[in-house]
């Protein structure tokens, strides 16, 4: 099985770049934003806000309403 790189795989479903596209966005910002603060606390809180901000972008509205209550 051949792997490839993230920076050589194209997004082509609009969903799925809108959702790599919002993660990527939430970690670039906050990075930007805390600067030198970034500790892992930080980052992990990032990353599950990214995850988040991913699902919902590639996600459809019938998910949504399925989603259960935290």
């Amino acid at each position: 099985r051949r792997q490839e790189s993230a920076a050589s795989v194209i997004v082509t479903d609009q969903k799925n770049l809108e959702a790599v596209n919002a993660y990527t966005m939430v970690l670039t910002r906050t990075k930007e934003v805390v600067g030198d603060g970034m500790t892992s606390e930080v980052w992990e809180k990032a990353i599950e806000a990214a995850s988040y901000c991913a699902w919902r972008a590639g996600g459809t509205q019938k998910q949504y309403d399925q989603r259960r209550p935290l």
